[in-house]
């Protein structure tokens, strides 16, 4: 059996029963999220290969932008968005970001 594990961390600061618990914002969720579907490929590697039996990938996260997804299709990591329910197939990769022109005034 092959577990990758990733925590991916929101700031939160909170006190549950005497017990302080002060995260930190990592933030670039674009990285980390592509960072998750790597894992997820060799999880995939290591079973093709008769390294692992099972693959289990574990995202924990207190940041609800790992699973809402995000409707914005024009960003450079569409591809790796992780919206609740989504399935991954075939060969994902950065995509160009749409920005806006900006005129100049006169």
């Amino acid at each position: 059996m092959a577990v990758e594990l990733k925590y991916l961390l929101r700031d939160l600061a909170v006190t549950v029963e005497d017990e302080v618990f002060d995260l930190p914002l990592q933030g670039a969720q674009d990285v980390r999220r592509y960072d998750f579907v790597k894992d997820i490929a060799r999880l995939e590697l290591l079973r093709a290969e008769d390294a692992a039996d099972d693959g289990f990938a574990i995202a924990l996260t207190n940041d609800p932008n790992y699973w809402q997804g995000g409707d914005r299709e024009r960003v450079a990591d569409a591809a790796f968005r992780l919206g609740e329910g989504r399935a991954l197939e075939g060969a994902l990769q950065w995509g160009r970001p749409h920005r806006r022109r900006h005129h100049a005034r006169t």
